[in-house]
């Protein structure tokens, strides 16, 4: 068993535990699940679209504007329903996988560096409800008095007895508003405490929910420092990751790409560049992402749009950027071997991304179940990894056995009476006097 401070110093622990390819892997399954979903239900929204509105959105003009990871800002209302739905399919695919991880690293804590990603995935499995339930409960809960306070405002809008009575009630509503507030803050923090609460404890949707009020309510200085140390940990640890990738990245074009007698050449940069092309115009979809954000999201989309990130170009390649499309010239006139060729190097360039993001995820899956941990022994004075947690093993049901049927048994013959045995003779009685 791992011994730990429980205090800060155990949060750096988390990008060492989370390098590892056993919880990388894991983030990145639950990161291909989400998306496969994803971009199946966003391209058939847009296809309904398509049908219905006669070529206001469809899947071809979808796929012009953001390819692998489509958005559907552009969709009537009833489209927007099957992308949230997409969404919450991504979102629930990410919480499963937070929590495989967040159980990986319970067994590894407890001394067992054997635990295997089927048993971790079959546990996510089994209490998908206790992790994604959980943030939803408390989502619909603070949606509840929401709905009540706009019930109230259309009470209020009646003459005379609304207008006093809403006055009447400030000394309610007041209180109601600042524990919205405060259910908006544990909904935030149960999105990284469910899965870590689950996976270390094993816990139900109730006992979870518990456990998040609990942290923000009797934890809560500890728990924004942690996870503000978290965040930079994060940031940190993946600029590193990102920039040997990337250095590895650059060997392999230079490679390729070399203008000798050994090397594809032009052919490598136009192949590649065609792969590239499948990708998602990230700069594009930042840019959607920031022109939706109140106050501040129309000078940052303008300063991402007008040229203030010069994007990420590669080396060797003229054309060819990371952040938008490749030009024509870069993409050239492929043979369709070529393109077959582009093709597949697209997908493996998006599936790469999704494995690189990976790291980062699982250093955040990581430190929520360290910080979990610490919370825990702070608030509770109670040290989970000392918890002996009984192993459940899978037996194979018992098949009934069919009953024998058995052949009926010949009656047996009548025993005969013994003869009575023959009494012993009485011995004289003696003469009478």
């Amino acid at each position: 068993m791992t011994t730990l401070h429980f205090n800060y110093k155990d949060v750096f622990r988390a990008p060492r535990l989370a390098f590892s390819p056993k919880k990388m892997w894991v983030q990145f399954l639950g990161f291909l699940a989400g998306w496969l979903g994803y971009f199946v239900l966003t391209y058939f929204a847009a296809g309904l679209v398509g049908a219905v509105t006669q070529g206001s959105v469809s899947c071809s003009m979808l796929w012009e504007s953001y390819r692998l990871a489509p958005l559907g800002f552009g969709f009537v209302w009833w489209a927007k329903i099957i992308w949230a739905l997409g969404i919450a399919w991504f979102v629930a695919w990410v919480l499963l996988a937070d929590s495989a991880v967040s159980k990986i690293t319970f067994e590894q804590l407890q001394g067992n560096d054997f635990y295997e990603v089927k048993e971790a995935w079959g546990f996510a499995l089994k209490n998908w409800a206790s992790v994604v339930m959980t943030p939803v409960a408390i989502f619909l809960f603070a949606a509840f008095f929401a709905v009540c306070g706009v019930v109230l405002g259309l009470w209020g809008k009646i003459p005379w007895v609304g207008e006093v009575s809403v006055a009447l009630l400030w000394a309610l509503i007041f209180p109601t508003c600042l524990f919205i507030a405060f259910l908006l803050v544990v909904l935030f923090f149960s999105r990284w405490l469910a899965p870590a609460v689950v996976g270390t404890t094993k816990s139900d949707t109730f006992d979870t929910i518990f456990e998040c009020f609990s942290c923000v309510a009797s934890q809560a200085w500890r728990l924004v420092v942690y996870s503000a140390l978290l965040g930079f940990l994060m940031v940190l640890g993946g600029w590193v990751f990102f920039y040997f990738c990337g250095q590895a990245f650059v060997i392999a074009h230079r490679i390729l790409g070399a203008q000798w007698a050994l090397g594809m050449g032009q052919k490598y940069t136009e192949v590649f560049a065609y792969g590239l092309n499948l990708l998602p115009p990230f700069r594009m979809v930042l840019v959607e992402f920031l022109s939706r954000i109140p106050c501040c999201g129309g000078p940052l989309a303008s300063l991402v749009y007008g040229g203030g990130m010069a994007g990420l170009p590669v080396p060797g390649a003229p054309g060819v950027n990371l952040l938008f499309h490749p030009t024509g010239e870069a993409m050239g006139m492929l043979p369709l071997a070529g393109k077959i060729s582009g093709f597949i190097t697209g997908i493996s360039l998006w599936l790469l991304f999704l494995f690189l993001v990976s790291y980062p995820k699982a250093i955040s899956s990581v430190g929520y179940s360290l910080i979990f941990i610490v919370l825990t022994k702070k608030k509770d004075n109670k040290n989970l990894l000392e918890k002996k947690e009984k192993k459940e093993e899978w037996k194979m049901p018992e098949v009934p056995k069919a009953e024998e049927t058995k052949a009926p048994e010949a009656p047996k013959p009548p025993v005969p009476p013994a003869p009575p045995a023959p009494e012993a003779p009485k011995p004289p009685e003696p003469p009478k006097k």
